[in-house]
């Protein structure tokens, strides 16, 4: 398993950007069928921005996901609001929570839809680009493709940019939901999740990290309200906000030189937000009571008045603890959700019973909460309108509201302690099954490199065969040349054998005819015709005889090809 990242690799690959949108190519048709829709703005986008993945890596450096803010060098810290994002993605941050209509979806939906063939981007993209919207039920289908395709690939990303989750898919079907869900603070959310994400890979940076964030969405953030990191160019259409600038490229050493030369007077304050940021503190939004104190000149009234009001005063804080743990509780479950959307999804029946509880449970507190305002309201009264008779029976009904109240307080604390158990149950579920997924990601990984290995094997073999090939093709050719000439030689043969008999038949009338010569040389009389012939015998039998010698010369090249032959032929 690869531990250190490759040098010829990004560190960090970013799967949201404004490229995806404008490489759809939208038609004025198509632009101006979502122009209505909470996803107008979005999808009229023309700016193919490329965010920068190193900005990315040095913000989460400086990230602090305990209070969500950036604690930037020099003593500054910046964070942002769930308004500016809406700004940014030119919508409203306003509707309901994504998590609840979540959780209120139903296993039973039809994915992928009809309308495309795989569920996969590819083919998402390619059904936008190429289909057309020329009645309502086309144009229903694209409003529904299109929204889904901006929340899967440039607001709420998944890890696998391979795959399309079907978890979003009832949100943009339904079109209330679509429109009344707030996504500016789903988009919030997931950028802050994100970023913890690549804080904890930036401690062993194993292998390539996807950030599955909003970038542009960032990236625009920190352009808006911090002016000295903005690129020199602005582009043109600046409606949505996100594609107002132009790319920066820049190394993480530069980035970090402009982070050190920053001062708190860099920083543009949120226009949404009653904190002041670019302090050397975090402000909080929330402010701190005043001390509560009342002039009065009896002292049995006012040490009366202050026990009650101690009483009182810790009670309210037990009150506010099951609400803090509460929300604590629902932000878990949110970032739960956003992981493992899919397995939660199959725990539907179960999550539906817990949210009833939690919905119980919000009603008493709310309760306990509408008591507690009646309870600091009464105080109030008693400060402002003291009475020594009354002292007896305000504390009477002071011990008898706080009774009433603990004895709630501790039916709730129950329940509490009950959702929180079957919480961790459902976590461990979840960690099991991220286990599980991790232990088949990392069988996938193996089994592709045994298949690469395999194919490197098939194209070896491959390449050799075609070597042996060429050479069976080579020796093919040489062995055809070898039998023509085999042929060839064995013609020559059959002639060498007839020259090799005419020879010795003329050697044999040549010895009888030198014979008669002989026998008649004491005969003067010699017949002229006979000289002739004899003569003519001698002349023929010279050429036999160099004909012959040829003919072994030839004899002797073409058996010594046949013994060459036989050593490459078997």
């Amino acid at each position: 398993m690869e531990t250190v990242l490759e040098k010829n690799r990004q560190p960090i690959k970013l799967h949201s950007n404004l490229k995806k949108i404008v490489d759809l190519g939208l038609g004025t048709e198509k632009v101006k069928l979502m122009k209505e829709s909470v996803f107008g703005n979005l999808s009229s986008v023309v700016n193919k921005r490329e965010s920068s993945a190193t900005l990315v890596v040095v913000l989460s450096k400086y990230y602090n996901s305990s209070n969500k803010m950036f604690e930037l060098p020099n003593g500054i810290y910046f964070s942002f609001c769930s308004k500016e994002v809406a700004d940014i993605i030119g919508m409203e941050d306003k509707g309901v929570d994504i998590h609840e209509y979540m959780q209120c979806s139903k296993s039973s939906f039809v994915f992928p839809p009809k309308a495309l063939s795989k569920p996969s981007p590819a083919d998402l993209k390619k059904k936008l680009k190429d289909m057309y919207v020329d009645d309502d039920a086309s144009k229903k289908s694209f409003k529904e493709l299109m929204s889904y395709f901006l929340v899967e690939q440039v607001l709420l990303c998944a890890r696998d940019a391979k795959k399309l989750r079907k978890v979003y898919w009832p949100l943009v079907e339904n079109v209330d939901w679509r429109e009344n869900c707030n996504w500016a603070n789903a988009t919030w959310t997931h950028l802050h999740t994100s970023l913890d994400d690549v804080k904890k890979w930036c401690a062993t940076r194993e292998k390539q990290h996807c950030y599955i964030g909003a970038a542009p969405v960032l990236e625009t953030i920190i352009y808006e309200r911090i002016e000295k990191l903005r690129p020199e160019g602005v582009h043109q259409i600046d409606i949505p906000l996100i594609q107002k600038y132009t790319s920066q490229r820049l190394s993480a050493s530069e980035w970090e030189s402009k982070f050190d030369q920053l001062t708190s007077a860099d920083i543009v304050i949120c226009p949404h937000c009653t904190s002041v940021e670019g302090t050397s503190a975090p402000l909080s939004v929330h402010g701190t009571p005043a001390p509560f104190s009342v002039e009065n000149d009896s002292p049995s009234f006012s040490e009366e008045k202050q026990k009650l009001q101690e009483s009182a005063e810790n009670l309210i804080e037990e009150c506010n603890t099951p609400q803090k743990s509460y929300e604590n509780m629902t932000k878990g479950n949110a970032e739960l959700y956003d992981q493992y959307s899919c397995l939660v999804i199959e725990l539907t029946s179960e999550s539906e019973r817990n949210q009833k509880e939690v919905e119980r449970l919000k009603h008493e507190i709310s309760r306990l909460d509408e008591q507690k305002s009646t309870l600091t309201f009464e105080k109030l009264n008693l400060e402002y309108s003291p009475k020594e008779n009354d002292i007896h029976t305000v504390r009477e009904e002071y011990e008898r509201k706080i009774q009433e109240l603990t004895a709630e307080l501790a039916v709730v604390k129950k329940n509490h302690k009950r959702l929180i158990a079957e919480d961790e149950k459902k976590s461990k579920l979840l960690t099991s099954s991220e286990h599980k997924h991790q232990q088949l990601n990392e069988e996938a990984a193996n089994l592709k490199d045994k298949v690469l290995d395999y194919k490197q094997m098939v194209e070896k073999l491959k390449n050799e065969k075609s070597n042996l090939e060429a050479s069976l093709h080579s020796v093919s050719n040489s062995f055809e040349k070898l039998k023509a000439e085999k042929m060839s030689f064995l013609n020559k043969m059959s002639e060498f054998e007839d020259c090799k008999r005419e020879r010795d038949a003329l050697e044999e009338k040549l010895s009888r005819l030198e014979g008669d010569l002989t026998a008649k040389n004491a005969s003067r009389l010699q017949d002229a015709d006979m000289k002739n012939e004899i003569s003519r015998i001698k002349s023929a039998n010279l050429q036999h005889r160099l004909k012959i010698q040829q003919l072994e010369g030839e004899k002797k090249e073409l058996l010594k090809k046949i013994d060459d032959l036989t050593v490459c032929v078997p």
